[in-house]
């Protein structure tokens, strides 16, 4: 199933790049329950207290993430279908190991990509399912779905936000946020007036075709904002594709 779904969505990507992006959702909004399956709350706790962040399912046993996200964990409890922070539905699933990217650099923050290894296998329903990797180089004009428990920037942050984002080049990426990025790095904004704000770390660009069929493209890395949030401030991610042979070997992922 997982090289037939790769196969159809190399097929998309190359007649249309288009029809990959958002099929079925509107410009932005709160998540309904379901809508992404993968989506998970990571707490990662350390000597350094109770971290919060973003995560993926990516098979029944790992959850792919940043690097920043897992680094110096005890622990980890990770909750799974669910869209709001708060749910009695949640399913929380424990983990101790994590494994950072061979290549993460903590000052530039190249590759900021982490895995957790959750203790027992992850039980699909209607409302949890492992999203796809992606199996093709992100395209410099790709439009597709950022994914985020953080808020909006006039939002709360309290349930599973979504919103129609599209990559930008690096010349126009590097005049909002004055930076040039690396090869492993790509700049996301908004299509719209809206924003994510704080707590989108570790939630995924996703190529959507339907609730059953979503890739991961990227990883919210860290916010270009500086000062008040707006749309024209740029999210960075991770590339996925860079290090895709990583994630795969890690997760045992054909």
């Amino acid at each position: 199933m997982k090289r037939l779904s790769a196969f159809v969505f190399f097929v998309v990507l190359t007649l249309d790049p288009g029809l990959a992006k958002n099929n079925g959702v509107s410009t932005y909004g709160i998540a309904t329950k379901g809508q992404f399956p993968s989506s998970a709350i990571i707490y990662n706790y350390s000597t350094r207290g109770t971290h919060f962040c973003g995560g993926t399912l990516i098979n029944e046993f790992y959850v792919i993430t940043t690097a920043t996200c897992v680094q110096d964990a005890l622990r980890f409890n990770v909750s799974l279908g669910t869209s709001a922070l708060i749910s009695a539905d949640t399913v929380t699933v424990f983990a101790v190991h994590y494994m950072v990217h061979p290549d993460f650099d903590p000052q530039t923050l190249d590759y900021n990509i982490g895995i957790i290894q959750l203790f027992q296998p992850v039980i699909y329903t209607e409302y949890i399912r492992a999203a796809y990797l992606a199996t093709v180089k992100l395209p410099d004009d790709f439009s597709g779905v950022g994914v985020s428990w953080g808020s909006f920037s006039d939002g709360s942050g309290i349930s599973l936000n979504y919103a129609n984002v599209s990559t930008i080049s690096k010349e126009e990426c590097k005049m909002r946020y004055g930076k040039l990025l690396s090869d492993s790095m790509v700049c996301v904004v908004s299509n719209d007036d809206e924003a994510f704000c704080k707590g989108s770390t570790g939630s995924p660009l996703l190529s959507v075709l339907s609730n059953e069929h979503q890739w991961i493209m990227g990883i919210a890395s860290f916010s270009a904002t500086i000062g008040t949030c707006t749309s024209y401030n740029p999210l960075i991610y991770a590339r996925l594709f860079p290090a895709l042979d990583w994630v795969k070997e890690v997760a045992g992922i054909e």
